[in-house]
This record gives structure tokens, sequence and C-alpha cells, in this order.
């Protein structure tokens, strides 16, 4: 019995007796715990790194960028933000009073602030940030659709190059401010149709606006070829 053992706790080496050995990499990959501090592989990519960004702020909520195609107004983004995150606060004063000390005067909430960074990326991405850059100029209170969220009026408050552009890729931050209009019964929440832009497919599309390429056939049955759109092809929407 005791030689049995023995053999069996050195069956790494003799330098191994009395050590713990660290788990391999394929009892790693089943310990996402280990890994991951945000629940392992399921949360990689955009969605992890926004609740990581996002993990410390106040009155702040990360938000998953994979459900729905980010949109103001007219703009559409090809691939969405990087990181999103959406602010609420409360304005509340401090006021100090004579005999009494302190008191706290709450003068209701502030309107939602958005904010995040992306990259444009391909050889349009100048031609991208130039188009988003037009909006901007604009100045004008319009409907916006984050991921997560219901759509709401928003007034685009500020537009930045993060570093030097390259001809591939430019990176971007902003700042959305909710604006006081309603957002009820404004024609932008319930487009009809979808222009395609060069090289889209019905996929694209689809993902665009929250939809299916099946839903979208049913409602375009002139469409032949819905790996193949040219440009400017109007698509009926849901």
């Amino acid at each position: 019995m005791w030689s049995g053992w023995k053999a069996k706790a050195c069956m790494y080496g003799p330098s191994c007796a009395g050590k713990r050995r660290r788990p391999s990499a394929q009892r790693r990959k089943h310990e996402p715990g280990r890994l991951f501090g945000l629940g392992g592989p399921a949360l990689g990519g955009i969605g992890a790194r926004c609740a990581a960004l996002s993990a410390g702020a106040k009155g702040g909520r990360a938000m998953s960028l994979e459900a729905r195609t980010m949109r103001f107004g007219k703009f559409v983004w090809r691939r969405n933000p990087e990181t999103l995150q959406v602010e609420y606060q409360r304005n509340v004063k401090r006021l100090t009073l004579p005999q009494v000390g302190e008191a706290l005067q709450d003068l209701g909430c502030q309107r939602r602030a958005v904010t995040g960074n992306g990259s444009f990326l391909g050889k349009d991405a100048a031609a991208d940030f130039e188009r988003l850059a037009a909006v901007f100029r604009e100045g004008k209170s319009q409907i916006l659709c984050i991921p997560g969220a219901a759509p709401f009026r928003a007034v685009f408050a500020s537009l930045q190059m993060l570093g030097e552009a390259r001809p591939n890729a430019v990176r971007y931050s902003f700042l959305f401010l909710e604006d006081e209009e309603p957002a009820e019964d404004d024609g932008i929440l319930r487009d009809e149709y979808a222009v395609c832009g060069k090289g889209d497919t019905l996929w694209h599309v689809a993902n665009r606006y929250a939809t299916t390429v099946d839903v979208l056939r049913q409602c375009n049955p002139q469409i032949q070829w819905p790996n193949r759109l040219a440009e400017g092809t109007k698509v009926k929407l849901p």
C-alpha cells in the first residue's frame, strides 16, 4: 500500500514531491472562472470588454452590442462601437442649514448620456468617419437606437477622432445626450425601406435592422440573389 502510493505521488518525477501541480491547459479551459473574471469565454469579445470598462462606473450600465445595430437618424453603423455606456444621474444638491447641519435637495433626474468608442475599418474607414462627422455638424435632434434600450431622441454632443487616422482604420469616441422631445410617432422609428450600400447583402440588412433574412425575403419577393445587392437597392422592411 505504501509503495503504491509513493509511485503515484512521484509519477511526474522526483522534483514534484510535495509540490502542487498547476492545472493543464485542457483542464483550465473547462474552468472559466479561473481565466475570466466576468464569467468565462461566454462573455468574451465585446460583451466582456464593455462589462469590464463599466464595472466601476457610477450610475452607468454596460450594454451588450450584439443584439441590435446602432443607429442615429439615418446613419447606421456597419460595425457596432467597441464600448458603449449609458449613464444615469440624479441632480442632488447639498445644502448647509444653520443649527441643522446639512440637508439634501433632490432636483430630479438628469437626462441620459451615452458614451463609447469604436473603429471604422476597411478601405472606406475615412469615408465612414466623414459621414458620421457630417451628421454631427447637422446639429439636429434625432432618434438614437442602441442595443438593450428602447429608441429615444438624442443630441449628438461630441465626436472625436482618437489618435492618427490610418488608411484602413479610424478610431473615434462619441457622446449623445438625451433630448426632452418625445420619440413617439417619429417616422424614423418605423423605416419602410433600407437603402443598400456598396457590397451589402440581405444578411447585412437583416443584421442592421434586427430581423432575419427569411423575413426580408418574404417582404421582398423581387430579390432573387440575397447575397448580391446592387448599391442603392431599396429593401422593404417588416
